[in-house]
């Protein structure tokens, strides 16, 4: 599952390409990439995107080759990814986010699969009304079952990332940090990522 940051300031601009920008066309290379059985969902995050939560489901997870009415899934998550930018907008809802992805990873789980979060953001939380950083990582421990582990593998988008916080959700979980110090780094940091899951 991609879990990507659409706050507001990943509107900002540097080098003449903003921050979604750059994420939307890592996105799109991921999901090219993906072989025809390999299975992929697509969440945004940033603060109350509706009914409450700081997340919403865009696409579930499923096969690219899943037959969606007149298209198929890579095609539908092709055009989600496309215009994650019309909802940008609001703060960081991190950890809310962070845990309902690994939540809904675990009650899905494909033991013929690698299951994992991959979540991408450019901040820290924000949000006054979510749980703690420290309740984030006392239930992630508390939740972990070593039969249907879920790493979760986070990207932090330039300085204004809270790196350490990332790399606390990521170790925890078994899975890998990176960093992308500006928004031309991010199809790279993004794609090595996702290739980088089962290692």
């Amino acid at each position: 599952m991609a879990v990507v940051d659409v706050s507001g300031s990943m509107d900002y601009m540097q080098d003449g390409v903003t921050r979604m920008a750059a994420t939307a066309q890592a996105g799109d290379i991921a999901i090219r990439m993906f072989p025809a059985n390999a299975q992929l969902g697509l969440w945004a995050f940033s603060v109350d995107l509706g009914e409450g939560t700081d997340y919403r489901e865009l696409e579930p997870v499923a096969r690219m080759d899943a037959t969606e009415g007149d298209t198929d899934h890579r095609n539908k998550l092709l055009s989600r990814i496309d215009n994650l930018s019309s909802i940008v907008g609001g703060g960081t809802g991190l950890y809310d986010s962070v845990l309902a992805a690994y939540r809904s990873m675990q009650q899905s789980y494909d033991p013929a699969s690698i299951n994992s979060v991959i979540l991408l953001t450019d901040g820290a939380n924000d949000d006054p009304s979510g749980i703690s950083l420290q309740e984030l990582l006392d239930t992630l421990t508390r939740e972990q079952d070593p039969a249907r582990p879920v790493p979760i593998i986070t990207i932090g988008v330039t300085d204004d990332a809270d790196t350490d916080v990332l790399e606390q959700i990521s170790a925890l979980t078994g899975g890998n940090s990176h960093f992308a110090p500006a928004p031309a780094d991010i199809p790279k940091v993004f794609v090595g990522a996702i290739s980088g899951r089962a290692g």
